[in-house]
């Protein structure tokens, strides 16, 4: 199905596709293309190159989630090149960092408040082992440094 209309819409079809393909869902990204083709439709209707200008005036005029709109012009920019076309890819440092967090030490007193609250998970009619999961879930978590994979 394609609802893209401007220039570059088979390239962002094409894209979509070969990300279909890989395992991703076109829905993951697909808002922020079809804002993205409306605007070219609009401002840029013979455009089928997705230039500076374009990719600038068009995260300019964003309102909110402007760190995914920037990431999804930059999976089209890049798969453009690939596939031979002229395409501005955005700097990576557009898009703001993200700032490490420095890591929480919990006191004995906070941790042992910690687990008794997990402890006293109840088991519920949907999950009737909720009780017997949730405290091995966390000491599994807790024991094997598995919530750094968490942090950004």
């Amino acid at each position: 199905m394609n609802d893209f209309i401007s220039g570059i819409a088979q390239d962002i079809n094409a894209m979509l596709d070969y990300r279909e393909a890989l395992g991703y869902s076109r829905k993951s990204q697909g808002s922020h293309f079809k804002s993205l083709d409306r605007f070219c439709a609009a401002s840029y209707p013979e455009a089928d190159v997705l230039t500076k200008d374009i990719v600038l005036e068009w995260l300019e005029e964003q309102h909110s989630a402007i760190d995914r709109k920037a990431i999804a012009v930059r999976l089209l920019a890049n798969y453009m090149q690939a596939i031979g076309k002229d395409a501005y890819v955005l700097y990576d440092g557009y898009m703001k960092a993200v700032k490490s967090q420095p890591a929480y030490i919990f006191k004995d007193s906070e941790l042992s408040a910690l687990f008794k609250a997990i402890d006293k998970t109840k088991p519920t009619n949907k999950e009737p082992f909720l009780h017997e999961i949730v405290p091995v879930i966390y000491r599994l978590i807790y024991t094997c440094g598995l919530h750094q994979v968490w942090i950004y």
